[in-house]
C-alpha cells in the first residue's frame, strides 16, 4: 500500500470518526481499521495484511435436528424459571393476554379531550370536536376501571389526555407499581406536590423546542418559561422519574436535537426524540414506525369517553363505559353528579361482589375486555397502510 495513499485514507478517516454515530458502524468500524494501519505504518513502517491468512480448523458439523432439539431444551429450562417474574408477583392473568400470549400490564387512560395548547401536529387552532360531557367517564368509573385491570394484572398506568392537568378532578389511583402522568406541564407546577403525594412516581414532558419564538410557533400558544420552570420543580422530587419526549419535525426543529442533549447532559432526565407522521389527516406521533416492537406490545387504552383500544392503530373500539354503566345500575354515575368522592369500601364491593346484578355484571365486563384483547392483530398494518386508515385524532385518543 502506498504510504501517501495510506496517509490520505488515515486524515479522511479521521475526519469521519468526527462526525461520530452519524455515519454506519460498518463504516466506523473500517475507518478504524485506516487509522490503525496508518499508525503501524508510522512506528513499524509495515502495513498489515489485506486479510489474515486461511487457518485450517476441523469443526464439528452437528445434526441440524440434534442442535435444534438441545436449543429448544435450552429455552425450556429458561423458561422454567420465569427469570422475568420476581418473587410475590401472581401469575399473569388470561384477561389480559392476547392469542400471541402477550401479557398486557400498562395501562394508559385519557383523562380529558381538552388541551390548552394547540400543537400544530396534534390539534387545530379552533380545537376539535369534544365528546358530550354526559358521555365522559367520570372520576368513580375511572377509578373503578383501573382497580379493575390492577386486579388483571396491570402494574403501571399512564394518565394522558388532551392534558390531563386541566382535569379538576386528579383521579387517586392507589395499589399500582407505577403511577405516571405525560403533560405539556402548563399547569402541573401548582397540582405537582399534591400529585406526588398521591403516588405519582413519573412525568412525561412534551417539548419539542428550547426556543421561546419557536415554542410559541409550534403550540401556538406561550408559556415555555413555564414548562422549563415545571421541569426543575420536578427534578427537586427524587423519587419521580422525569423524562421529555419530543417530536422531531424536519425543517421545524430538527437542528434542535443537539440543544436538548446538551440541555440534560447534566440532568437526571431521560429523552426521547419522536417520530412524526400522518394520521388520519391530521398529525400524530409515536416510536414504532420505522422498526415496531407489535411483538412485544403490553399497552392497552382507554379513551376519555370510556373505549377500550387494544392497538393505537386499530380503528376497532368496546366501550367499557356502557357495560360499567349498564350492569352497576349507574350507581358510579350517581356518585359523580352527587359530587362524593369514590368510596373505597364501596368500590371493593363492587369489583368483588360475586353473586346478584353487580357481580354478574363485573364478570360480563371482565369477558368483554378479554374478547377484545383477545382480537388484538399480531402487528400494525405499516406506515403507508395506517396513513390512509380511519381512526380518531390522536388528541382524541390519548397517545
Amino acid at each position: 500500500m502506498c504510504t501517501s495513499h495510506l496517509a490520505s485514507g488515515y486524515r479522511a478517516a479521521l475526519r469521519r470518526l468526527d462526525l461520530g454515530t452519524s455515519i454506519p458502524a460498518s463504516t466506523r468500524f473500517y475507518n478504524r481499521g485506516l487509522a490503525l494501519q496508518a499508525l503501524r505504518y508510522r512506528s513499524t513502517g509495515a502495513a498489515l495484511p489485506d486479510r489474515a491468512p486461511a487457518v485450517s480448523v476441523d469443526r464439528p458439523n452437528p445434526d441440524p435436528a440434534a442442535r435444534r432439539q438441545r436449543a429448544r431444551e435450552r429455552l425450556a429450562a429458561i423458561d422454567r424459571t420465569r427469570p422475568y417474574v420476581g418473587p410475590g408477583v401472581p401469575p399473569p392473568s388470561t384477561v389480559l393476554t392476547d392469542t400471541f400470549q402477550r401479557q398486557h400490564t400498562y395501562l394508559r387512560i385519557s383523562l380529558t379531550e381538552r388541551c390548552n395548547l394547540r400543537c400544530t401536529y396534534c390539534m387545530p387552532e379552533e380545537g376539535v370536536h369534544l365528546t358530550p360531557a354526559a358521555n365522559l367517564l367520570t372520576t368513580p368509573e375511572i377509578v373503578y376501571l383501573a382497580r379493575l385491570f390492577v386486579q388483571q394484572g396491570v402494574t403501571k398506568i399512564r394518565l394522558t389526555g388532551g392534558e390531563p392537568t386541566i382535569r379538576k378532578d386528579f383521579v387517586e389511583l392507589v395499589g399500582l407499581r407505577s403511577i405516571s402522568v405525560t403533560t405539556n406541564g402548563i399547569a402541573l407546577k401548582r397540582k405537582l406536590p399534591e400529585l406526588v403525594a398521591n403516588g405519582l412516581d413519573g412525568i412525561n414532558f412534551s417539548l419539542d423546542t428550547l426556543d421561546p419564538l419557536q415554542f410559541q410557533l409550534i403550540t401556538r400558544r406561550k408559556g415555555m418559561e413555564r414548562v422549563l420552570e415545571c421541569i426543575d420543580q420536578a427534578l427537586a422530587y427524587p423519587g419521580v422519574n422525569v423524562k421529555i419526549n419530543c417530536v422531531v419535525i424536519r425543517g421545524v426543529n430538527d437542528q434542535e436535537v443537539p440543544a436538548f442533549v446538551e440541555f440534560t447532559r447534566n440532568k437526571p432526565i431521560n429523552i426521547r426524540f419522536i417520530e412524526y407522521m400522518p394520521f388520519d389527516g391530521q398529525f400524530g406521533f409515536i416510536t414504532s414506525m420505522t422498526d415496531h416492537f407489535c411483538g412485544t406490545c403490553n399497552r392497552l387504552r382507554i379513551t376519555a369517553d370510556g373505549n377500550l383500544k387494544v392497538c393505537l392503530f386499530g380503528n376497532a373500539e368496546v366501550s367499557l363505559r356502557d357495560y360499567l354503566r349498564e350492569h352497576t345500575a349507574g350507581e358510579l354515575r350517581t356518585l359523580a353528579e352527587a359530587g362524593s368522592s369514590p368510596d373505597r369500601s364501596r368500590l371493593a364491593q363492587l369489583l368483588v361482589s360475586e353473586d346478584g346484578s353487580i357481580g354478574t355484571g363485573r364478570d360480563k365486563l371482565l369477558q368483554v375486555i378479554h374478547q377484545a384483547v383477545k382480537n388484538k392483530k399480531q402487528r400494525h398494518a405499516g406506515m403507508l397502510a395506517l396513513a390512509k386508515s380511519q381512526n380518531r385524532p390522536m388528541i382524541l385518543i390519548g397517545g
